[in-house]
């Protein structure tokens, strides 16, 4: 056998026992603050909240005493919820800026004006924005002095924020 072949050979077993080792011991990749579980249990859990969360302002005070260190994504989809459960209209949108940044927030219509909830420097806040996408769309140009190029919008219930197709702003 040609020597290049037997260090190929060798270096296919070592890598077999490397990988069946760590499969072995079950190595895996932890997500922590990216999830639910250590703000809300089980479903019932879940459920006896949100029933409690059944204003704008509840909300954001909850969001605020338990989610100050989550994902804006897990925010948009746990507020999302909470207002549909409450028959909110609401949505997530994710936008990027001219430069490159992705910011995920939660609109939704209150009882008297659109709204939205985003994290600040502040915490988790919500603000009223007018009544389109480009009212909402000037009022965070101007919070953050940024250009918003293009978003994605996903519903109320969407478990996965990955955008698979930008629509551009006009």
């Amino acid at each position: 056998m040609p020597r290049d072949f037997k260090i190929l050979v060798g270096l296919l077993i070592i890598s077999g026992i490397v990988f069946g080792i760590l499969a072995y011991l079950n190595f895996r990749p932890t997500q922590d603050n990216t999830d639910f579980e250590k703000t809300i249990v089980d479903d019932r859990g879940f459920e006896e909240v949100v029933a409690g969360l059944d204003t704008s302002e509840k909300l954001i005070d909850y969001l605020n005493k338990n989610f100050s260190n989550k994902e804006p994504e897990d925010i948009a989809k746990f507020a999302s919820r909470a207002l549909d459960e409450h028959g909110y209209e609401a949505i997530i949108m994710s936008y990027r800026s001219a430069m490159g940044g992705i910011h995920t927030v939660t609109i939704f219509r209150d009882t008297d004006l659109p709204k939205y909830i985003t994290v600040t420097d502040k915490g988790i806040e919500m603000f009223a924005h007018g009544w389109s996408f480009e009212d909402f769309f000037q009022a965070e140009e101007k919070r953050l002095d940024i250009e918003i190029t293009d978003y994605a919008i996903f519903s109320s219930n969407a478990e996965n924020l990955v955008v698979h197709e930008w629509t551009e702003r006009k």
